[in-house]
Order: C-alpha cells, then structure tokens, then sequence
C-alpha cells in the first residue's frame, strides 16, 4: 500500500514539473510585458490624481459661481426677490435693480419686496 502512495505522489510531482516546463516559455515572454506595465503605472496613477483633482476643482468652481451675484458675477448673493423668491443678487446690486428697473434679472418678474438672507 506504501507503494500505491508513494507512486501517485511521485506521478503527481512529475506532472507539474511536466506543467512547469510547459508554462516556463510562456512566463518568459511576459516578464517584459510585466516591466513595462510597472514602469509605466505611476504616470498612470499620476495622472488618474491630476484628472480627480481638475473633476474636483471644477466642481467647486460650480458651487462658487452659484454662490456669484448673477448681476456683477463678484460679490456673493443674499438678497431674496419676493413674489419670484430668487435670491440672486448681492445687496449692492439688489439696491440698483431697485431703484431702476424692480425686475429680477432671472425671471424678470416685477419685484414687490426684497430681503436678506445669510447664505
């Protein structure tokens, strides 16, 4: 029975060095592969980090201008127009469109009042 045992592993064995062998050549020719795609997979993770934070960026870009007086596109908007309740403009330039035109430069709905807000 020890013979039976002892066969099977040493045919087992020999089956994969047989296999060994056989996958050697092809092992070979990744290996170049494998260091190219080393070499290269900084600039890759670099650039991945450059791409996320310009997506970032703009994003926040995005959430500034929609804090942006839309009339000087400067100062940061607070005043609410009521019937329309955009708040849209900065209070310099919610005291201009009052005394001029009382339209609100988004809808250009007539203005009835107006009020501050701290956004």
């Amino acid at each position: 029975m020890r013979r039976r045992h002892s066969r099977a592993a040493v045919t087992a064995l020999e089956e994969a060095a047989a296999g060994a062998q056989r996958a050697a050549p092809r092992c070979a020719e990744l290996q170049p592969l494998l260091a190219r795609a080393q070499e290269r997979l900084p600039a890759a993770q670099a650039e991945v980090a450059a791409t996320e934070t310009q997506a970032r960026l703009r994003q926040l870009e995005e959430q500034v201008a929609g804090l942006q007086c839309v009339v000087c596109m400067d100062a940061k908007k607070s005043v609410c127009l009521l019937p329309c309740k955009h708040t849209c403009m900065c209070p310099a330039c919610a005291s201009r469109v009052m005394a001029t035109s009382a339209l609100c430069p988004v809808c250009r709905q007539r203005v009835a009042d107006s009020f501050e807000t701290f956004l």
